[in-house]
This record gives structure tokens, C-alpha cells and sequence, in this order.
């Protein structure tokens, strides 16, 4: 049965959604606007579509996002977000079952809704009793994080394809697969360069732009537990891109000490190992040098067969 977008929970945030790339990033608002009346760039929402619908059309400048991408979206900020907060209040060592605890388990199950929308490539109605929007989100609250962190994610990811009509890859001539992925990766740096390059001083707002970031890239990321599917023809494998977008990013903090955006090499960690775990994989206990060498461990885990 397909969702009435007007009644989804999440059609309150969808202009928000629209707006994303110019608040994620307010101090280059008037350059992106310059950009976007240059190439005549516009952001559609399509109402009736329900299977997570995000492209564009570099020659027209036209993006269109569906319903079942903004309401996924918000289901992973929520969940990943809800997962993190519960591995930092947890003692260390202590082996989570997220699935179980009252604290976690309402957003597991909405988690668990959208991954099988995923996997079956169409939307379902959102289930009742679980966790959903909240207009006008207090502070503090999850629903608000979640909502902060939709808007993180959605911009990123609306930026990516903005730079696909900016850079005009139509006229690039990509007809090999190595060629598409270049366009790819460019994408993402663009968009990554965007957000961070004049980004505040303020370390808290670097990591939460760079959080959105990760967040976008782990998710896609995380699919590939489930259905190996690595390099595709027009796009990269999402773990290359990942991991291409923290080294080059936000690389980790040198010496023993971590620094605030070692968060975000920290929540793509948690968020592969949540997904390894579901599938009945564990990384080894054991310390490892750095959040990158876990992360290449947790990779090796996903490419065996």
C-alpha cells in the first residue's frame, strides 16, 4: 500500500529537506545561490514515488528527491543517533543488545522497517507506534537531533548532486566506469569542501556537518552487509567512497589524544559494526591502532564470502 506523502510524519520537513544545501552551510548561502541561478538549478519533490528516489539531471539542472528518501533519511538519523547515544552512556566492554533494551529497541524497529523497505525496493506505510517527527522538536529531545541530523545528511546529499550540474558532467563524455566514478568521487569532495572549507571555528559545528556527511555515506555503506554489490557500473563502491571521504576529510587526530572529529570516524565505525552484527559478525576484541585499521578490519569482514 502506497503512503499519502500529505499524511507521512515526515511531510512536515520536506521544504526544510528542499532547503538543506543553503542551511547546512548559511555562510555560503549567497554563493550557492549565485550557482543555482547561474545553472538554473531546481530541487523537486515527487509525491508519488516510493522507492527512494534521489537524481538529477545534469543538463537540465533539475534534482528530485521522493518521499521514501526523505522518510529513510530520517529513520537513520534517528537510529544512528539513538545507537550512539547509548554506546556513550554504556560502560566500556559491554556487549549491547540494542534489539532488547527499551532505551534502543523502538528505534531498531523503525530502523529495521526501513532496511526491509530497502532491501524490497518500495515504501511501506510508517508502523504505528514507533518513533516519528515531532513539529516543533524540543531541544535536547531525540526527535529534534534527529531532525538536525536529517537536514545534515539531506544537504550533503543534495550538494553531491548539485555539483553534478555545476560541473557540467554531461558534457565530460564518462563512458567507461572508471570515468563515471571519477565524477562520482568529485561529487563527493565538492560537497564535502562546501560544508567544511569556510565552516566556523567552532569544532562542534565541523562535526556535525561532518557527521552528516558520514551519516549519508555510511548508510549506503552499510547496504552493501547485506547485498555485496561493490563497484557498479555509474557509481563507486560505497565503503571506497566512505572511507575516500574521512582521509580526505577529516583525517584522524595525530597522537593519543582524539580530537572532536574523530566522532565522525568513530559513528561510521558504529554503524558498519551495528549492520556486521545483525548478519551475525562481530569485529575481533582486540585494540586496534586506530579508527582506521578497525574500519579496514570491518571492510575485510564485509568482502568475505
Amino acid at each position: 500500500m502506497a503512503t499519502n506523502a500529505a499524511l507521512s510524519p515526515v511531510h512536515p520537513l520536506i521544504n526544510h529537506l528542499v532547503a538543506s544545501p543553503y542551511s547546512l552551510a548559511p555562510e555560503r548561502r549567497d554563493e550557492l545561490k549565485e550557482l543555482v541561478d547561474k545553472y538554473g538549478i531546481s530541487i523537486e519533490f515527487v509525491e508519488d514515488d516510493h522507492s527512494a528516489l534521489l537524481e538529477v539531471d545534469p543538463e537540465t539542472g533539475l534534482i528530485r528527491f521522493g518521499l521514501a528518501f526523505a522518510e529513510r533519511l530520517w529513520v537513520y538519523a534517528l537510529a544512528y543517533i539513538e545507537v550512539m547515544a547509548k554506546v556513550q552512556r554504556s560502560a566500556p566492554g559491554v556487549d549491547l543488545e540494542l534489539d532488547k533494551d527499551p532505551e534502543t529497541l523502538p528505534a531498531i524497529r523503525l530502523l529495521e522497517w526501513a532496511h526491509d523497505c530497502e532491501m524490497a525496493g518500495k515504501q511501506s506505510p510508517w508502523p504505528a507506534g514507533l518513533p516519528r517527527p515531532v513539529p516543533g522538536a524540543e531541544p535536547g529531545s531525540s526527535a529534534h537531533a534527529a531532525d538536525e541530523m536529517f537536514l545534515c545528511m539531506g544537504g550533503f546529499a543534495l550538494l553531491h548532486e548539485i555539483r553534478h550540474v555545476v560541473g557540467e558532467h554531461h558534457k565530460r563524455g564518462a563512458n567507461t566506469s572508471s570515468a563515471r566514478h571519477e565524477l562520482e568521487y568529485e561529487a563527493d569532495d565538492w560537497a564535502s569542501r562546501w560544508i567544511l572549507h569556510k565552516c566556523p571555528g567552532d569544532p562542534r559545528i565541523r562535526t556535525k556537518r561532518a557527521l552528516g556527511a558520514a551519516f549519508s555515506l555510511s548508510v549506503i555503506s552499510s547496504f552493501e552487509i547485506h547485498k555485496r554489490e561493490g563497484d557498479a557500473w555509474s557509481h563507486p563502491d560505497p565503503l571506497k567512497r566512505l572511507s575516500r571521504f574521512l582521509d580526505a576529510h577529516v583525517p584522524e587526530t595525530a597522537g593519543p589524544k582524539a580530537g572532536p572529529t574523530d566522532l565522525v570516524w568513530w559513528a561510521a565505525l558504529s554503524i558498519i559494526t551495528l549492520h556486521l552484527r545483525s548478519v551475525g559478525k562481530k569485529l575481533p576484541d582486540k585494540e586496534y591502532a586506530d579508527f582506521r585499521a578497525a574500519l579496514n578490519e570491518a571492510i575485510k569482514m564485509i568482502d568475505i564470502r
